[in-house]
């Protein structure tokens, strides 16, 4: 693990971490420390942190990669909901392209048959998650956009489909038909392999709005001695 990544987050006290998700409410606070989990770093007023497991979690921040100090990524990044080993070399290169001077910080997730042992091993399943692994309990952490609706933050949406840069032209549409024809059904597969839960017998809208509020019990019941707020 990187010291210098430590260091630069241990400094920190007020942390926001920004999901793809509707927000319930505005954000008014100034932070220590901005967290993006994919697109959403693209509205954040600083962009410290970028977490995604996937590497399509870079279409549409051409114009913001300068921005960012660390990006956080699999040591096999996702493509196609795929590790792919192949693809943490196009990232590297394609936000050096783009002016990022930042550091690149790798981890290990259960998708990798074949982990290095060196690297963190983090237990999870969505990219929202991933911070939460290197924050600690002097941290006062407030949650925006996550385990809260099944909608997208149309802000976030509009920076992924009216991209500028347009390489990866292949991976980018097939990102587009794959997960924007049927945004919230994602979504809701997303929360199902979460919990491990059998959508058919989901019905009402108080059992939906509970699969948010166990998610984010998860979340709180894994990272106990973490001081998290959901928003």
């Amino acid at each position: 693990m990187s010291r210098k990544f430590l260091d630069f987050v241990n400094s920190k006290k007020n942390v926001i971490v920004l999901g793809k998700g509707h927000l319930n409410k505005n954000i008014n606070k100034e932070y220590d420390l901005y967290v993006g989990v994919k697109q959403s770093i693209g509205i954040l007023p600083k962009k410290d942190i970028l977490v995604m497991n996937d590497f399509e979690g870079i279409f549409g921040l051409g114009d913001y990669i300068s921005e960012i100090k660390y990006i956080l990524c699999p040591n096999k990044i996702h493509i196609n909901h795929q590790p792919n080993q192949e693809y943490n070399l196009k990232l590297y290169e394609y936000v050096k392209s783009l002016g990022f001077r930042g550091e690149i910080v790798n981890y290990e997730i259960s998708s990798n048959p074949q982990p290095n042992k060196k690297l963190d091993f983090i237990n999870c399943k969505n990219s929202g998650d991933i911070i939460f692994h290197y924050l600690n309990n002097n941290h006062k952490i407030d949650v925006f956009g996550i385990y809260k609706c099944l909608d997208d933050n149309l802000e976030i949406t509009r920076i992924i489909l009216n991209r500028k840069k347009k390489d990866f032209q292949e991976e980018y549409k097939s990102y587009v038909n794959r997960i924007y024809k049927n945004k919230r059904g994602v979504n809701l597969l997303m929360l199902r392999d979460n919990l491990e839960v059998n959508l058919n017998q989901i019905r009402t809208n108080l059992e939906f709005r509970n699969l948010m509020t166990n998610s984010q019990k998860k979340i709180k019941l894994q990272y106990s001695n973490l001081n998290i707020t959901f928003n």
